[in-house]
């Protein structure tokens, strides 16, 4: 989850700037080529949720509830250790919603998930993690077609994570090859204290808001789309990785069985993704989007890696749309140190743990919320 989050927030954070030139000596083409290379790092991290509230008098009281409890929702990690090379990530730190202040630790490694929460009596394992329905593939999925949520459940679960990586970082160099320079956009020669070190870099800050938001995700998609060497590129690297995954979902099977016919499948399909959310963003869609503000302070050392950032993205309602919440605002915050150094996460034991998905039953519940 954590590794996740980390990463979709720093590959953000790039994407957002990698179309420009070298500016104040800062090559962010370069950044971003380190940091799909990285592979070990430890980091803090810490996130924040806070609602704009308009008239609530229309909500369900369940549904006040459950903003007030996210209203002001916080993730602190003081203690994030990825390794991609060994599948293993862990991270200590605490959840603060309503009135809980939850400290707790996860440890993952390519199997299965391990939560601890301070004052329980027994840890919580998730096997199969990523496909459980805690990563967001819900029972949603299959009140429409257990056939084919059984059968995208069985490629995730053989999605390789190495390869995986793969496939991501082809994508975000797809996006980023083709994305518009950001109109604010400045870069400084600073010094920050990360972990108690003074580190040298380039401060990078910028924001896109209002109909540029809007605009730059048309353009970027456009681009993308009249790519055809890039498309090409990345629908080789997708079959070549998972060819035969695609057939066993069991659509247009005999594509996937010839390497020229399949990767021609794989790019018309990503072809057409790009051109639909070029051409087809209702106005509802673009509405949203001219109601949003994206700002990034990052900071890049002389080694080109992204070492500390804040994050912010703001999002309000459409005009007519604002009752109950108005708007929102997400922030993210990073420092990082030891890149691809020795890292090794704290794997946690799942001895006498219990399963996530027996907590509906009453007396396993019971045994995991007894206080010490």
């Amino acid at each position: 989850m954590f590794k996740k989050i980390g990463a979709w927030v720093m590959s953000a954070a790039l994407v957002f700037t990698a179309g420009c030139q070298p500016l104040g000596g800062l090559d962010m083409n370069q950044a971003i080529e380190n940091e799909l290379k990285t592979d070990t790092y430890e980091a803090s991290l810490s996130m924040a949720l806070q609602y704009d509230m308009g008239d609530t008098s229309a909500l369900s009281e369940s549904e006040k509830e459950r903003a007030a409890f996210w209203n002001g929702f916080q993730l602190n990690v003081s203690n994030l250790k990825v390794n991609r090379k060994e599948q293993t990530m862990s991270a200590k730190g605490s959840l603060t919603a309503a009135k809980l202040n939850v400290p707790f630790a996860v440890s993952m490694d390519k199997d299965v998930a391990v939560l601890t929460v301070e004052g329980a009596n027994k840890p919580i394992v998730i096997a199969d993690w990523r496909t459980n329905e805690l990563t967001g593939l819900s029972h949603e999925l299959t009140m429409y077609d257990d056939y084919w949520f059984y059968r995208l459940q069985r490629f995730l679960k053989e999605f390789r994570l190495a390869d995986q990586q793969e496939v991501t970082n082809k994508g975000i160099g797809l996006l980023a090859k083709n994305l518009p320079n950001a109109a604010s956009l400045a870069v400084d020669k600073k010094t920050e204290t990360i972990q108690g070190q003074a580190v040298s870099g380039h401060q990078l800050r910028f924001d896109v808001s209002g109909e540029q938001f809007a605009s730059l995700f048309r353009s970027t998609f456009k681009n993308v789309a009249l790519d055809d060497q890039g498309l090409r590129e990345l629908a080789v690297v997708i079959y070549d990785k998972f060819h035969p995954e695609l057939k066993e979902l069991g659509f247009a099977e005999e594509l996937f069985q010839d390497r020229q016919l399949g990767t021609e499948a794989v790019y018309t399909g990503a072809k057409a993704i790009a051109l639909y959310l070029t051409s087809e963003m209702g106005a509802w869609e673009q509405e949203l989007l001219s109601q949003s503000k994206l700002k990034v302070d990052a900071f890049v050392d002389e080694s080109k890696h992204i070492r500390q950032w804040n994050a912010e993205i703001a999002m309000q309602s459409p005009p007519g749309m604002e009752g109950g919440i108005r708007g929102g605002k997400l922030t993210v915050r990073m420092d990082r140190w030891n890149i691809n150094g020795n890292v090794k996460p704290d794997i946690i034991s799942a001895k006498d743990a219990i399963v996530y998905e027996d907590l509906s039953n009453e007396d396993n519940l019971r045994q995991v919320v007894l206080v010490r």
